[in-house]
């Protein structure tokens, strides 16, 4: 079906020009949360060795004091990044020998897609990426860890809270202001709030 609609196209009648047109459908793009990105990409996931959608970095396992599994950790090191070529090549190696290489599980049915490229068609998720990911990490940095760092203001979280809970938002923005205080019972659309517009105002 991909060779079809990227290849030979798909012909339909135009009434408005009155002729048959020729349309070609590229497949160039994949957004989705981690979680799916590891099935659809068929490599372990991000707790895992290898689990990086975008690099080969094996990650760390630390072992927690409760029953759960390690937690997997990336510490900052620069490893070789993925490339179509090379995923083949591991796919290959995963079907040929039983075993995953570099985190690849073994062959994956979207490589038939010619005009989609298999590690850099798919995004960082917006969602646990940038909303849930670095814009919490660093509000929590900011009010939170790490008192005798400069940028701390977690001593200004009165003020802050105050002005953030006198802010009366436009109906588009689905969720009032919560206070700050009950910052990790925020939602995403709340984080994505404060990042684009509540923020800016409330540290100014």
């Amino acid at each position: 079906m991909s060779s079809f609609g990227s290849i030979d196209g798909f012909s339909w009648f135009d009434s408005v020009s009155n002729c048959v047109k020729l349309t070609r459908v590229y497949t160039v793009i994949c957004s989705c949360d981690s979680v799916a990105r590891a099935l659809l990409q068929n490599i372990k996931q991000f707790n895992g060795k290898c689990g990086c959608s975008w690099c080969t970095h094996p990650g760390v396992a630390l072992k927690n004091d409760s029953r759960s599994p390690p937690k997997h950790v990336y510490p900052a090191q620069l490893h070789r990044l993925r490339s179509q070529k090379q995923y083949i090549e591991d796919s290959r190696y995963a079907v040929d020998h039983g075993e995953c290489r570099n985190g690849v599980k073994g062959a994956n049915p979207l490589l038939s897609i010619r005009s989609f490229n298999i590690i850099d068609g798919f995004i960082v998720d917006y969602m646990h990426g940038v909303l849930l990911g670095v814009a919490k990490h660093m509000c929590c940095l900011w009010l939170e860890l790490r008192p005798s760092a400069a940028w701390y203001i977690g001593n200004k979280k009165g003020a802050i809270d105050k002005l953030l809970l006198q802010i009366k938002p436009p109906s588009n923005l689905t969720r009032t202001p919560r206070s700050i205080r009950s910052i990790a019972q925020w939602k995403a659309s709340e984080w994505r709030n404060w990042l684009l517009f509540l923020l800016i105002v409330c540290f100014a």
